[in-house]
């Protein structure tokens, strides 16, 4: 079985020396590939001429107009050998001069999109089982360097160029053809399809030019005028269709928000059609990636998007995950309190979404929280316990996660001895003993007696059977070093079955008394 492309009838040499006589082309279009097992291959070619443009450079770009003439699949390779150029990598690249290429590549990639014979195949018609390049891959790929050309300030195209690349976009955006809706993984599939390339390519344009406005401390009103037609028709048309323009748009929402709030505040229903399901799935897909800061959160609140989007099922479980975890994060800012509306869908949800709530703030247990944010995850802990022991059985997975808020309390006072008392006996069923003795050891010396009681109670439940750095072993001898001799022999005793070494550290204990 052949692995790879297959050989190449030229080596990059020589088509550096075609190009170099100006035959390259007529010898490229001249090549046919036979049946030959072991023979060259048309992927073998392409992917030579790619490897060759990208070593040589300086030699391909005059070439640029006669490659109009050139295979599809030849025109990829050599745009795809320039993009391989441009992307940051860590391979040693020749020196190229992009200030001076970037025109010439621009005029080549408005010829190529103008000319018809290039949407001739509709693209359910071009499917390539060899994965030799088509007019998607083209297309796809031309809009990938145009995003690239614009994405960072430093090495993006000259600001002189932005008309001409406005005008590509606009040929991508209406000339990708539809895709239906991929709810299980919206994002995924708006990334990869013709439309989405353009998307992101409309995006970044749009982005690269409020940035310019703002370094010439003009209006981004001003910038965004001139845009916004296209982007006003690309959101008329996410009626059960353009699905990616949903999904990418609500990822960018906080880009929206600084070009435009004015426009965001107008769209938003229509960028979250709850009346329309599929794009209203694929839009929370893709907010799923977004970053949407406070005044963004109260849009969506205040227009019934998240509190629709709980009350639906989605497809794509990450969604809803990203959705509770924005809903927490309102509730830290305060925009939200136990008994609002949208938390109290969490509660009443299943249990899976009272632990994504839970995962959230253990994810953001690091982060420099106010006084009034500890105690509101104090307090979330302390709703989740009540909405547990109400319930007919115990969710000892729930329990166990609860246990990992752990890290924000600060003493063992009753308020922190009936939290963990709540969770204590569960901690082993998602495998979170050994944090639970960390945090214990750091919480010990505020009450000794209580960390007694809790790990008595911890390992009544379930004893470990390793322990990680000697934390277990290092906490115990300190508390019994306070006075609790008798208590921690005890517990001691307990752990001889599963954990090794305790018959010599009950040894040791004694030993040390005596």
């Amino acid at each position: 079985m052949r692995h790879g492309p297959g050989p190449a009838p030229f080596g990059q040499d020589s088509l550096i020396a075609f190009a170099e006589d100006g035959s390259l082309v007529d010898r490229l279009n001249e090549f046919k590939e036979t049946n030959s097992w072991k023979g060259p291959t048309m992927g073998g070619l392409v992917e030579a001429l790619e490897a060759a443009v990208a070593a040589s450079p300086d030699t391909f770009l005059p070439l640029l107009p006669d490659f109009h003439r050139a295979r599809i699949a030849f025109q990829h390779a050599l745009i795809a050998g320039f993009k391989r150029l441009y992307d940051p990598s860590n391979a040693q690249k020749p020196r190229f001069d992009w200030n001076a290429a970037w025109p010439k590549l621009m005029a080549f990639f408005s010829g190529c999109l103008n000319d018809q014979a290039l949407w001739a195949v509709p693209a359910e018609q071009e499917q390539s089982m060899s994965m030799i390049p088509t007019r998607t891959w083209m297309t796809s790929l031309i809009a990938g360097f145009l995003e690239a050309g614009t994405k960072h300030d430093e090495n993006a195209y000259a600001p002189e160029l932005l008309p001409q690349g406005w005008e590509l976009i606009k040929i991508l955006l209406a000339r990708a053809e539809p895709e239906p809706a991929r709810l299980a993984d919206p994002m995924t599939h708006a990334l990869n399809t013709e439309k989405g390339r353009a998307i992101s390519a409309l995006y970044n344009h749009a982005l690269r030019a409020c940035r310019l406005a703002q370094q010439r401390h003009e209006p981004l009103h001003d910038a965004w005028a001139p845009l916004q037609p296209v982007f006003d028709s690309e959101i008329a048309k996410c009626v059960d269709a353009n699905f990616e323009f949903s999904t990418l748009s609500a990822s960018y929402i906080a880009n929206l928000d600084y070009m435009s709030r004015a426009w965001l505040t107008e769209n938003v229903r229509k960028l979250f059609p709850v009346e329309h399901t599929a794009n209203f799935k694929s839009a929370i897909g893709g907010l799923a990636y977004g970053a949407p800061n406070q005044p963004i959160y109260q849009l969506l609140a205040t227009n019934g998007i998240l509190h629709a989007a709980l009350n639906m099922e989605l497809e794509d479980r990450h969604s809803r995950e990203r959705i509770i975890a924005l809903i927490c994060l309102a509730y830290l800012w305060g925009d939200e309190d136990l008994r609002s509306p949208l938390m109290e869908l969490i509660f009443v949800g299943s249990a899976e979404d009272t632990q994504n709530g839970i995962d959230f703030f253990w994810q953001v247990r690091g982060d420099k929280l106010k006084p009034e944010q500890v105690e509101r995850v104090l307090a979330f802990w302390e709703a989740a316990l009540a909405w547990d022991s109400a319930q007919a059985t115990r969710n000892g997975t729930l329990l166990s996660r609860l246990s990992r808020l752990a890290p924000y309390l600060s003493t063992l006072d009753n308020r922190g001895r009936s939290l963990l008392l709540g969770v204590i006996t569960y901690v082993h069923l998602d495998y979170s003993t050994d944090q639970m003795i960390k945090e214990l050891a750091r919480l010990g010396d505020s009450n000794p007696a209580v960390a007694i009681e809790l790990l008595d109670k911890m390992f009544e439940a379930n004893t470990p059977n390793f322990d990680l750095d000697d934390k277990l072993k290092g906490l115990l001898k300190r508390l019994y070093g306070m006075g609790f001799q008798r208590e921690v022999l005890r517990i001691v005793e307990k752990l001889r079955k599963t954990l090794p070494d305790m018959l010599s550290f009950y040894k040791e204990l004694r030993d040390a008394k005596g």
